[in-house]
């Protein structure tokens, strides 16, 4: 259920009374600071001749911009509103088709005005996420150059509860949760927690199961719920941790070409595995789920999975991100397999044992969120083409 809040009045497009401009939070501007982005970038995208052919793709792009700093776009009439209201790309796009706002570009200019100087960049940069999920397809994206890798402080030797710490403890401290970045282990709950699947994490995955090798465990709960995905070769170097060195996935790309993905770990746990999963398991979170189901080597528990299952690589074939410094361009590329030739683009990985962790008004999936995620696909062994069983609505 949404929550509306009053808003008092506004001059054309924009709330007054407020002095303060507006900001994102101090981990997305962090997140962005390397990078050279600029409002200018954005005019690379949204310009009089692109918002003129799509305007629905413009207001897009400046509904995910104005999220990033807590304000929103009312798609009717192109105010902006001091709150953030909860809508899927193809309910906002459907929404527009009764738009009585100002121009894209005018009224990108107004917002420009208010967006706080250390935020241009936070700004800058998901404005053109918006504009290349409504355009291209909702997971080609702009990230830092230097993203998904581990800061220095990572480097560091790990706190006394690090889970890298408890092993070498002659016994275990009071503390029943360990955790190292991405990664945090709760031995009252005999469970690991993946927050997402960050370059190295493999690593980290590996020191908590040596752990629970060490306190003897023969059951385990790994919790994917709310992992978003990230780097396919930790899911499938994480999967060996539980099964070998054996073949995990297909990277099918558009072009044809086949790319076969192996765990490079020997099995390092062989207890019982029950994988917990929700909506928001998502793309890596469902090819590990997937392929422990279809081994044999889990039990999957909660809600349907996202149903992401298309990769991205990094590509520099769109001029106007190449110009960009410090930023990369992650070009959906293809559609991932399993052995059994399936794949579980909107449709998601259907748990073998069905648990309701959500509220059925938060739930959104693949299938019905965007204005134009890719088609359903079936992958015909004999030929190596694909079938398009239905239309992107």
């Amino acid at each position: 259920m949404i929550q509306l809040v009053l808003v008092l009045s506004f001059i054309g497009s924009i709330i007054i009374g407020e002095s303060q401009p507006w900001s994102g939070s101090k981990e997305d501007i962090a997140y962005w600071h390397e990078t050279d982005l600029s409002f200018e970038d954005i005019d690379l995208f949204l310009d009089e001749a692109s918002c003129h052919d799509d305007f629905k793709a413009c207001l897009f792009a400046l509904k995910v911009g104005l999220n990033q700093v807590d304000r929103d776009l009312d798609p009717q009439t192109g105010k902006v509103i001091s709150y953030k209201f909860r809508t899927t790309e193809r309910e906002f796009s459907e929404k527009l088709d009764h738009y009585q706002g100002p121009d894209p570009i005018k009224l990108l200019d107004q917002i420009i005005a208010r967006i706080d100087k250390d935020s241009e960049k936070v700004f800058t940069a998901q404005t053109i996420n918006g504009y290349l999920s409504y355009t291209v397809d909702p997971h080609s994206h702009i990230e830092p150059v230097n993203h998904g890798y581990d800061p220095p402080k990572e480097e560091k030797k790990l706190a006394p509860t690090g889970i890298a710490q408890a092993l070498t403890e002659t016994r275990l401290d009071p503390v029943t949760t360990y955790s190292d970045g991405d990664v945090s282990l709760d031995v009252e709950e005999h469970t690991i927690r993946l927050r997402q699947f960050s370059p190295k994490v493999c690593g980290k995955v590996k020191t908590a199961i040596e752990l629970v090798n060490r306190l003897g465990w023969t059951n385990l709960f790994f919790d994917l719920r709310y992992n978003p995905g990230g780097y396919i070769r930790e899911a499938a170097c994480i999967a060996s941790l539980f099964t070998g060195k054996v073949y995990v996935v297909n990277l099918k790309n558009f072009n044809g070409k086949d790319n076969y993905v192996y765990g490079t770990e020997n099995q390092l746990y062989r207890g019982d595995i029950t994988v917990l999963v929700n909506y928001a398991s998502i793309s890596s979170s469902e090819l590990l789920a997937g392929f422990l189901q279809k081994e044999n080597r889990a039990i999957i528990q909660g809600e349907i999975t996202f149903g992401k299952g298309v990769f991205q690589d990094m590509t520099s074939e769109d001029l106007r991100i190449a110009t960009m410094e410090n930023v990369v361009y992650f070009k959906t590329s293809g559609y991932y397999f399993f052995k059994d030739q399936t794949n579980p683009h909107r449709v998601g990985i259907i748990p073998d044992v069905l648990v309701n962790y959500s509220d059925p008004d938060e739930i959104f999936r693949e299938d019905e969120s965007f204005h134009n995620s890719l088609p359903r696909l079936k992958y015909l062994e004999s030929n190596f083409l694909y079938e398009f069983l239905e239309k992107i609505p």
